[in-house]
């Protein structure tokens, strides 16, 4: 992380709370981030407010599918932030990591970078996904 000054960003962030850390930062800044449990059998999605176990594949694709038509509807639909695009592509990237780990990807997944690459091309179009 780039200092400014004297001051250690890093060395900040490693060893303040995380409370702390966000305190001043306003209302529509991200309180309860995405995260797993500490044993990493779970996984608190942000965008759904809700945590699903990360060994359950099936459901895990579910929502991995769920978080594109998210993705495609707020990019087409976007006015004037990007945050809600943004929380919802943290989600979509977690989940398809979990999913790459128990090798459980849908046979016929396109690829991470493909799938938002086309997500992309809908930003502020108001078009349907193809």
């Amino acid at each position: 992380m780039t200092k400014k000054g004297s001051f250690d960003w890093d060395k900040y962030m490693c060893t303040e709370t995380y409370n702390k850390v966000i305190d001043g930062m306003g209302g529509s800044r991200l309180l309860i981030p995405t995260m797993f449990s500490p044993d990493q059998k779970l996984i608190y999605l942000k965008t759904y407010d809700v945590a699903f176990e990360t060994d359950d594949a099936a459901t895990l694709n579910g929502i991995l599918n769920a978080l594109y038509i998210s993705l495609q509807h707020e990019a087409r639909n976007i006015n004037w932030s990007c945050e809600k695009l943004y929380l919802l592509e943290v989600d979509y990237r977690t989940i398809w990591r979990i999913l790459d780990n128990l090798q459980a990807l849908p046979d016929d997944y396109q690829g991470l970078e493909n799938s938002l690459k086309e997500v992309v091309k809908m930003i502020g179009a108001g078009c349907s996904p193809s």
